[in-house]
C-alpha cells in the first residue's frame, strides 16, 4: 500500500482516510489532527517536522480511544507516531510516541522514488539501502509496503522482502491463477513486517523484489520501513541517526512509568524503583523490581534488601576490601581465641536458673569464683579460720560463730550464694540481715538464716529487730546426704519483699527449691555471710567457692 504524503500548517484539520501520511510543520503554531472514524484496518504516518515550542496535537474521533487515550500530543522535533485503526473504531499506537516528549519507540524509512522494473530472480531495489549502527544488542522491526504493476499483463507472482547482513527475508509474496479478459490481474499491493533480534554492529537492510515469469513493475512509492521498539531508557539503541521522514528523533529525557517492549517478550514494564533490580517472575509471567540482595539463613531468605549490613560481634574482627578490578567486596572474618566463649559464673553458679524464675537481681556485688575473699566482718567467739585458695575452714571454740561482708548498700531484692558447704556433726549455714550483732550475740538479728547439719537436716530461721531466732521450716529428709564422705552442698537465698526462697545443689547436680514462705518482714538487705555452729577442735566445717551475692 502506498502512503501519499500530505504537509500542514498551523490550524485544525479534519483527516481522511486517503491522508496516510501526514506531516505537521508547527513553527508558526499549533497543529490538530481529528482523526477520521471507520472500521477498516488504515494506516497513519504522523509526524511533527519542526523544533519549536508548538505542539501537534492528534485527536480521536469521538467515543473512540488512542491507545486508551483520547488524544496524544507531539512535542518534539521530528517525533513521529505511526497509528493504525482498528475494526472497533480505536487506534493503536505501533510505534512512535506521545504525551509531551516522551518517546517510546523511533521510526524511519526510505519511500522509493520513481518506478523500477524487477526481473524475475531476487534482486535488490535501486536506491532502497538503509545503514543501520547499533550500539548495544536489541530487536529490530523492518516493514516493507509496495504496489506491482505488470502494465497490463497477466501477473503470474511477485514477492517483496529485505537483505539484513547477508540474510534474506521474504516478507510478502503471492502467486496467481492465469487469467484472461476481466479475470486478468495486473496490478497488486504487498506490505508485511519482519522482527529480528540483532546484536551489536553495523547492517546493511535492503529492499528486495522479485517477478515470476512475466515481468513487472515496483510503483514509485514503495516503503521499506524500519521500527526501533526497544527504547526504552536513558537513550536510542542506535549508535548513528536514522535517515527518513523519522530521522533524528530525540530518545532522551522522561519515559511514561509503563510502556510495551517488544524486546522483552511484550511485557508491562512495572514503575522503576531507586535502587532496585527488574527481573521476571518465579512464574515467569510478568516482570518485578526487587530488592537486588537476598538474605538467606540456613537456605531459609530472611528477606531482601538493598544490601547487607555486616556487624562484628564479641572477639570478631571484620575487614572489608573493595576489590573493584574483580567487582566485589571481600571481607575477611577473624574470631580471636578464648574470649567469653563461656561465662564461668553462669557455668559455676548456674545463673540462668535464677534468671529463669525471676530472682537474679541486676546488681553484681560480688562473684568470687575462684579464691575465697577475705571476710569483711567475722564475729568468732574464740574459734579461727584459715583460707586455702577457693576454700576457707572454720575450727570452733565456742558457739556460735560467723563471718560475712556489708554490701555498701541495702537492697530490696537480693541473693545470696554459696558453694562448697561441709558440715560436720553440727549446723553450717548462710545467711542475709539487715543487722548484725557484736561478739557476744553475732548471730544475725534482722533477717534469715538457712543452717544445715547431719541431725536435724534443713532449717530456715527469723529474727526480726533483734528478736530470738524463731524457726520458720524444717526439712529432716535432707540430712542423709551430710556426711563426710557425701557430696559437698551448695546453698542459695534469694528475696524480692515478698517471699524467701531457699535452694541446695548436691555437687554438680541442678538447683533444688527447698522452701519456698510468704514473708514480707524486711524491706531490704544489706550483710551476708556463713555461720558455724560447734564447740570444739572435732567439729571443723568447710566452705568453699563460689561466693557471690546479687542486688537490685
Amino acid at each position: 500500500m502506498f502512503f501519499p504524503i500530505e504537509s500542514f500548517t498551523v490550524g485544525t484539520y479534519t483527516i481522511t482516510d486517503s491522508e496516510m501520511f501526514m506531516r505537521a510543520d508547527t513553527s508558526g503554531g499549533n497543529v490538530i489532527f481529528d482523526m477520521p472514524s471507520g472500521i477498516e484496518s488504515v494506516n497513519f504516518l504522523i509526524k511533527k517536522l519542526t523544533g519549536d515550542a508548538n505542539t501537534l496535537t492528534v485527536n480521536a474521533p469521538s467515543g473512540k480511544t488512542i491507545d486508551g487515550l483520547s488524544s496524544i500530543v507531539l512535542t518534539a522535533n521530528k517525533q513521529c507516531v505511526w497509528l493504525v485503526r482498528q475494526s472497533d473504531g480505536n487506534y493503536d499506537i505501533v510505534t512512535g510516541g506521545g504525551g509531551g516528549t516522551t518517546v517510546v519507540r523511533d521510526t524511519s524509512y526510505l519511500s522509493l522514488a520513481s518506478d523500477q522494473s524487477i526481473g524475475t530472480s531476487l534482486q535488490d531495489v535501486s536506491t532502497m539501502t538503509y545503514t543501520l549502527v547499533l550500539a548495544t544488542a536489541g530487536k529490530v522491526v523492518v516493514g516493507v509496503d509496495g504496489i506491482f504493476n505488470a502494465g497490463g499483463s497477466t501477473m503470474f507472482g511477485q514477492a517483496l522482502g529485505v537483505k539484513i547482513g547477508s540474510t534474506d527475508y521474504i516478507i510478502s509474496e503471492r502467486s496467481y491463477v492465469v487469467g484472461s479478459g476481466s479475470d486478468k490481474i495486473t496490478t497488486d499491493s504487498y506490505s508485511g513486517r519482519v522482527g529480528v533480534f540483532l546484536t551489536p554492529g553495523t547492517y546493511t537492510i535492503k529492499l528486495r523484489a522479485q517477478s515470476i515469469f512475466n515481468g513487472s513493475t515496483l510503483q514509485a512509492g514503495a516503503m521499506l520501513i524500519i521500527e526501533f521498539p526497544e527504547l526504552v531508557g536513558g537513550g536510542s539503541i542506535i549508535g548513528s541517526k536514522p535517515s527518513g521522514p523519522c530521522a533524528g528523533t530525540d530518545v532522551s529525557g522522561t519515559y511514561p512509568d509503563s510502556l510495551t517492549v517488544i524486546g522483552l517478550q511484550g511485557d508491562i514494564l512495572p514503575s522503576s524503583a531507586a535502587k532496585k533490580m527488574l527481573r521476571r517472575n518465579a512464574a515467569g509471567t510478568a516482570w518485578e523490581f526487587v530488592e537486588p540482595v537476598e538474605v538467606l539463613t540456613g537456605g531459609a531468605s530472611v528477606a531482601r534488601r538493598g544490601g547487607i549490613n555486616l556487624i562484628a560481634g564479641t572477639n570478631i574482627t571484620l575487614t572489608p576490601v573493595d576489590d573493584s578490578s574483580g567487582d566485589k567486596v571481600d571481607v575477611t572474618i577473624d574470631a580471636a581465641s578464648g574470649g567469653a566463649g563461656i561465662d564461668m559464673a553462669d557455668a559455676m553458679i548456674l545463673k540462668p536458673f535464677f534468671t529463669d524464675k525471676s530472682l537474679l537481681p541486676s546488681t553484681v556485688i560480688r562473684e568470687d569464683l575462684y579464691t575465697w575473699p577475705t571476710a569483711g566482718f567475722s564475729n568468732l567467739n574464740s574459734g579461727t579460720v584459715s583460707v586455702a585458695s577457693a576454700r576457707v575452714r572454720f575450727t570452733p571454740s565456742g558457739n556460735p560463730a560467723n563471718i560475712g561482708w556489708d554490701a555498701g548498700a541495702s537492697y530490696a531484692k537480693t541473693l545470696l550464694v554459696v558453694g562448697g558447704l561441709r558440715p560436720q556433726s553440727f549446723a553450717l549455714g548462710i545467711f542475709v540481715s539487715r543487722t548484725v550483732g557484736g561478739p557476744v550475740t553475732n548471730e544475725p538479728k534482722d533477717g534469715f538464716m538457712v543452717l544445715i547439719d547431719s541431725g536435724t537436716g534443713l532449717q530456715i530461721f527469723r529474727s526480726v529487730s533483734g528478736g530470738a531466732q524463731a524457726v520458720q521450716a524444717t526439712e529432716a529428709k535432707l540430712t542423709a546426704p551430710l556426711t563426710t564422705s557425701g557430696p559437698n552442698i551448695s546453698m542459695a537465698i534469694a528475696y524480692d519483699g515478698t517471699t524467701v526462697k531457699v535452694f541446695i545443689r548436691y555437687g554438680s547436680e541442678c538447683w533444688i527449691e527447698a522452701h519456698s514462705i510468704a514473708d514480707a518482714s524486711f524491706a531490704d538487705f544489706r550483710y551476708y555471710g556463713i555461720f558455724f555452729s560447734g564447740n570444739g577442735a572435732s567439729n571443723v566445717m568447710w566452705a568453699g567457692c563460689p561466693l557471690a551475692f546479687y542486688g537490685q
